[in-house]
């Protein structure tokens, strides 16, 4: 509101060149109107400081209507990421749904005593960390190789299209990426083995799903063509903001495409 009041003064002053002593009169009450016009400059002051307040509540406006829309994703964490720290104390209790918290005894220790303490706790954390670091392996670079081979294409609706089916599979959610999955690659009547057996490449159907060194490359690989697509958008938009004059100066000095991207890109 002090800008405001600082913008009313300015058009008082420049008022004030315009009138003389008019303006003057109407800013001290005190001294008695001379002036026929100073009705009309009074009213005149008015509308213009109601449209300087109106033009700085229009300029504030898009700031409030953010805000409102950052307290959207605010509530969401606060509901979901803090609200819901009550419930942790479960971990602790044999909790029961129909007792409640009041109601589920307190044990303690004893839940994570007893995941430690199981035999195959060792076996499951041992392929938990395989498993993190192969989809670090293989699912971080593919994004940024899928990003370059895109950023090289030179017809943009090929393009467009190419972008929207690689992202797709990235809202799609575990459920129905596993159900295709399996009508996929099932053992004898999955789509994948039917085809390789009718054309005659194998005899009897890959396993993909049952045995133990098939389905870890089968589950890693799906893994990766669920997020690459997303991953890929995001470089790409990186990507877009390289200045063209780089490309430009490296075309002039005699660079192939794959000495841009490789240097460039």
């Amino acid at each position: 509101m002090t800008e405001v009041f600082l913008h009313g003064l300015h058009v008082i002053a420049v008022l004030q060149g315009e009138h003389g002593e008019g303006v003057a009169q109407i800013m001290h009450p005190g001294v008695r109107r001379s002036c026929v016009g100073c009705d009309l400059l009074v009213m005149r002051i008015k509308s213009l400081w109601v449209q300087v307040v109106a033009e700085h509540i229009c300029e504030n406006k898009p700031t409030g209507q953010l805000y409102l829309l950052l307290m959207i994703p605010v509530a969401l964490v606060v509901i979901f990421n803090y609200a819901s720290y009550g419930g942790i104390r479960m971990v602790f209790m044999d909790y029961k749904p129909a007792k409640g918290y009041a109601g589920s005894k307190w044990v303690g220790w004893a839940t994570f005593q007893k995941v430690f303490k199981d035999k195959d706790f060792i076996r499951a954390l041992k392929s938990s960390i395989v498993f993190n670091l192969l989809d670090l392996a293989v699912g971080f670079p593919m994004p940024i190789i899928l990003a370059l081979i895109l950023n090289e294409l030179r017809f943009p609706r090929f393009k467009k299209v190419t972008q929207t089916i690689l992202y797709l599979p990235h809202f799609l959610s575990w459920v129905i990426v596993g159900s295709v999955a399996y009508q996929m690659f099932r053992p004898t009547t999955g789509m994948v083995n039917v085809f390789l057996m009718n054309a005659g490449i194998i005899q009897n159907g890959i396993p993909f799903l049952t045995e133990k060194w098939h389905w870890a490359v089968t589950y890693l690989l799906i893994g990766v063509w669920q997020g690459m697509g997303w991953g890929t958008i995001i470089y790409l938009a990186a990507i877009t903001g390289i200045s063209g004059e780089l490309y430009e100066a490296a075309m002039i000095d005699g660079a192939n495409r794959w000495q841009r991207m490789w240097n460039i890109t």
